[in-house]
């Protein structure tokens, strides 16, 4: 069964329009005037569906600033210098040199209506630019992409082997005659497709690839909560259980996928520091067990998390050692002026007592 999608992403206009695949497409290149090209000397029925174009170059993180080199040949545009080229291709000119500034692919789609609903899928190709970089930069969205096309020349020579390594490591696996070019993503088709039989489940996994992409991606957490007498299982155990009964019982993984990155991103931004302040009883438990106990009971108990409330904290804190010694004297200074209060107190009722015994 052939997985659906509803958005192709190609990074690099084509010359021309039967040179894109069917359906919605959004083309990416660093040149508008090859979308305008591309339309303007093209008829509309030779690609009937939307297309979609913006003008970015793309990399592994937003915000940097990158040379970006214009050639001869526009299929070799890209940050790579003409001496890396040149040996290769020696009739290859370089035409200019512009800075631009990059963003990645994941920026660009989160902002595509198509893909917000949970499910969606996109196949990605690409023609311009470094394609290990971009691929970096669209590393969370990746389990919904069914495809991955690297149609682009091999910049430097041997570089597509190293977008093969960090695509297989991410559950994708070469297939048609193009080999390195074509890398489908065998773990996103595995959990759309509940027919698949767990007997040729277990042939297929007996190649490494296959064993190695659903070890990276499996939503182990996940099955265990849908699943909690599996407890015990380690997660080989776990995955052999789900290819022998989990399929067969219809369970569906795909919430758990999405899951995992959720999960990593709140990772990385969860106020640890503040929720033990709030819950000074949850001191013992580790960064994993307190973003866990937030999950099933913080959000109920209306924990105040807020940004406004992690401001205050931070602000609140002291950020060095010069800073928590001030706050020190300031505690003592506090208390010896309570001392210094109560010593006087004591002081005046000694005297009234003392008079009131001499009357």
């Amino acid at each position: 069964m052939e997985t659906q999608h509803c958005l192709s992403v190609v990074v690099g206009c084509p010359l021309f329009l039967r040179q894109l695949p069917s359906g919605p497409c959004l083309i990416l290149d660093s040149d508008s005037s090859t979308f305008e090209n591309l339309c303007s000397e093209a008829l509309p029925s030779e690609h009937p569906w939307p297309l979609t174009f913006q003008q970015v170059v793309l990399s592994d993180l937003s915000g940097e600033n990158i040379s970006w080199n214009r050639f001869s040949d526009r299929r070799f545009d890209g940050p790579w210098d003409l001496s890396v080229v040149q040996p290769d291709y020696r009739n290859l000119r370089q035409v200019s040199t512009i800075s631009v500034q990059c963003q990645t692919l994941a920026d660009i789609l989160e902002a595509q209506n198509c893909l917000q609903e949970i499910g969606s899928r996109f196949q990605l190709i690409i023609r311009q630019g470094d394609p290990l970089r971009i691929l970096m930069g669209a590393e969370t969205w990746l389990h919904r992409c069914i495809s991955v096309i690297l149609r682009g020349v091999d910049i430097p020579l041997g570089h597509r082997s190293e977008c093969e390594s960090f695509l297989s490591s991410r559950g994708f696996s070469p297939v048609g005659e193009d080999g390195l070019s074509v890398m489908k993503n065998t773990m996103s088709e595995l959990l759309q497709n509940q027919n698949y039989l767990p007997q040729q489940f277990t042939q297929a996994f007996g190649r490494n690839s296959y064993w190695k992409a659903l070890e990276a991606l499996f939503p182990y957490q996940f099955y265990r909560s849908l699943r909690p007498d599996l407890a015990e299982l380690d997660d080989h155990q776990l995955i052999e259980h789900f290819c022998a009964d989990g399929l067969k019982e219809g369970i569906r993984l795909e919430g758990g996928v999405e899951m995992q990155f959720a999960v990593r991103a709140l990772r990385h931004v969860f106020p640890y520091s503040l929720y033990r302040a709030l819950c000074p009883d949850l001191a013992d438990l580790d960064d994993q067990e307190l973003l866990l106990h937030f999950c099933q009971n913080g959000l109920d108990q209306r924990v105040d998390l807020s940004e406004e409330s992690v401001k205050s904290f931070l602000d609140s804190y002291p950020v060095s050692e010069v800073e928590v010694l001030k706050s020190r004297v300031k505690e003592l200074e506090q208390y010896l002026d309570l001392s210094r209060r109560q010593v006087e107190e004591l002081r005046e009722s000694l005297l009234a007592s003392v008079k009131n015994n001499d009357q």
